[in-house]
């Protein structure tokens, strides 16, 4: 099944789903939205 993909498809593939996880990793540190979605005001 993975013989008939490209190599190229699956380079970008992987390269989409490590950037994907650490964007989400970062999200987990850094969240500047909840403070402010949850604003007594």
């Amino acid at each position: 099944m993975f013989a008939k993909i490209s190599e190229k498809y699956m380079h970008l593939t992987r390269w989409g789903l490590t950037i994907g996880w650490l964007i989400l990793i970062v999200s987990l540190f850094y969240d500047p939205i909840s403070a402010q979605l949850t604003e007594p005001n």
